[in-house]
């Protein structure tokens, strides 16, 4: 995002600001850049060129597989095109991804399906193109035949951003669409792949799983279920699905919160306190921030709201 932004002249400083990432943290292999940082970045090349007809797409398209690290090498080494799209899914926190990508066999084809129910809205469209454009420069990378993508289908309406995806891929891309979804010919994701080799994909595989526990390592445990709830915050986590995401026990989960000098109920009312408000703020309807938010329905939030404000949504926005 950074290089985009600098090559069309905004200055690294500018991306950087209010994240406390250093030039140096971008230029070294080595760091991590943490989900709170990444959307604050994302935010500020938003404002600054989000203008920019398909600015995610364009973004998303100049992530090569070999700047994913030991997670695109994996994906390189696997066997078939499939087995590689069901390794990026597990190993997905190693990927500059936002949104969850699912795939389903339909009649022959493969539709691989690009959501997120948690973004804030004026981040939720830069996110979805990034990841559509990713998706498809992978699978692109993957996939050694040409014509593997029958067509795109987007959520969004028709438009400019729809019309640079045209002319980059070269299929229909169709608007207005239920949800966001790649349509690839089944078939091609199940031929060997020409670089395939166990033996290479076991290596990247253990360094997969290495990364990860040093990056999980790197947060304290307040911070692991922050972003954990915040990517799941529309499927009701639980402190047990939050445990099971960090490898720990309920147990230990709870120790190590009140340790932190928190709670897991606590840190679930804060996320989706500021994230309301975040997402109100962008305009986006109440009865849609309640199902963000994982409540049942608009009074449920409503009430929830009136106990962090005084306020009903509607009153807090006047």
């Amino acid at each position: 995002m950074v290089q985009f932004a600098g090559e069309l002249g905004v200055s690294r400083e500018r991306c950087l600001a209010d994240t406390c990432v250093t030039p140096a943290q971008l230029d070294d292999p080595a760091a991590t850049i943490r989900l709170a940082q990444e959307l604050t970045i994302a935010r500020n090349v938003v404002d600054e060129l989000g203008s920019l007809p398909g600015l995610g797409y364009r973004i998303g398209q100049r992530y090569r597989l070999t700047a994913y690290g030991a997670w695109g090498w994996a994906m390189l080494c696997s066997q078939t095109a499939r087995e590689s799209l069901a390794f990026a899914r597990d190993y997905m926190d190693l990927s500059y991804a936002l949104c969850e990508l699912t795939m389903r066999d339909v009649d022959g084809l493969a539709r691989i399906d690009v959501a997120e129910e948690w973004l804030p809205e004026r981040l939720s469209v830069f996110f979805r193109e990034k990841s559509v454009g990713a998706v498809l420069r992978m699978l692109e990378d993957i996939i050694p035949e040409r014509g593997w993508l029958k067509e795109v289908r987007l959520a969004a309406q028709d438009g400019p951003a729809a019309d640079w995806l045209r002319e980059a891929v070269g299929v229909p891309v169709r608007c207005g669409k239920p949800g966001t979804e790649i349509v690839v010919y089944g078939e091609l994701l199940d031929r060997p792949l020409p670089l395939a080799n166990s033996q290479a994909r076991q290596l990247s595989e253990s360094l997969c799983r290495e990364l990860l526990d040093k990056r999980r390592a790197l947060l304290t445990v307040t911070e692991s279920v922050r972003q954990y709830l915040l990517q799941w915050l529309a499927d009701s986590p639980t402190p047990a699905s939050a445990a099971q995401s960090l490898g720990i026990g309920q147990r230990t989960l709870r120790r190590r919160l009140a340790e932190e000098g928190t709670s897991f109920r606590e840190l679930h009312d804060q996320v989706r306190r500021s994230l309301a408000v975040e997402l109100l703020g962008d305009g986006v309807p109440a009865a849609r921030v309640a199902r963000r938010l994982g409540y049942a329905g608009p009074a449920a939030f409503t009430h929830a709201f009136r106990r962090w404000h005084g306020v009903a949504p509607s009153e807090f926005l006047s």
